[in-house]
């Protein structure tokens, strides 16, 4: 199962993904830092990626959004319509963005779009609940494809070492990378499992009401894990954090709650 997000961080600095951005603008706080910026959100057609852009573009950024399904690919491009924002900010691309080729266009597209990239939140992730110590092959694939296939020699490290990895690269180049770790959040996440929707919610709430799973006592929002991913994006007050895994979980990492629940007891109860 895939459960968690890594959201690459890219500030100002690197060649070409800010060209033309005058790096002496100084952003004060982070309702400002989305202002002349370009970002781009991979799995944002629904949950914390379509709230991450949403966040972004009310402040003033454009955004390219993308998703496998065009219906709530959609309602992520009119949720960021209503708020007021511009048509010609937003760039919606739909695809399987474990396609190579479609990783080439949503990049190339962006920027042939909006000159540049400064912001990359790369959220894209699967489930599957096939459980043993061997998976199917094809279970195996799934889950790497969506999120270390690219970078097959440190996967066996995980997103924590991408992380590490791809901080100490590029922050010679002046580009930051970050990865936020979310707890149980309510979006679709259990329901993209199989799971029907009377169900996930009983799922969501065992979690909300036991604090030994959740210690703050419920469960996140998508709004709250894409202000954390602004807070990182914000040159002036986390410039200084590079490399790390931001962890926010409500205090379930400090507990083995959320690891030790089986999903099929809660639903049968």
């Amino acid at each position: 199962m895939v459960n968690a997000y890594l959201a690459y961080t890219m500030t100002c600095g690197g060649q070409p993904l800010c060209q033309g951005f005058d790096k002496t603008f100084i952003i004060k706080s982070y309702d400002l830092l989305c202002h002349f910026f370009n970002a781009f959100f991979s799995g944002s057609s629904s949950g914390i990626g379509a709230s991450t852009a949403l966040l972004f573009a009310k402040e003033g950024a454009s955004v390219t959004i993308t998703g496998r399904k065009q219906d709530r690919l959609k309602a992520t491009h009119d949720s960021i319509v209503a708020a007021g924002v511009p048509e010609d900010r937003i760039h919606s691309i739909l695809g399987d963005i474990r396609e190579e080729e479609v990783q080439k266009q949503l990049i190339n597209d962006t920027v042939a779009k909006f000159g540049h990239l400064d912001i990359l939140v790369n959220n894209a992730g699967g489930t599957l609940m096939e459980a043993g110590f061997e998976p199917p092959d094809e279970d195996f694939v799934y889950n790497i494809e969506f999120t270390l296939h690219p970078y097959y020699a440190i996967a066996k490290a995980g997103l924590d070492q991408l992380t590490r990895a791809l901080a100490i690269d590029l922050i010679e180049h002046g580009v930051r990378v970050n990865g936020v770790s979310p707890g149980i959040v309510e979006t679709r996440f259990v329901e993209n499992t199989g799971v029907s929707e009377e169900n996930s919610k009983k799922v969501y709430k065992f979690y909300s009401s036991h604090k030994a799973a959740v210690p703050r006592g419920s469960n996140g929002t998508p709004e709250e894990i894409a202000s954390v991913i602004a807070f990182l994006c914000d040159r002036q007050v986390s410039s200084y954090i590079v490399g790390q895994m931001i962890v926010v979980d409500g205090g379930s990492s400090l507990v083995i709650g959320i690891s030790s629940v089986d999903w099929e007891k809660i639903i049968s109860s």
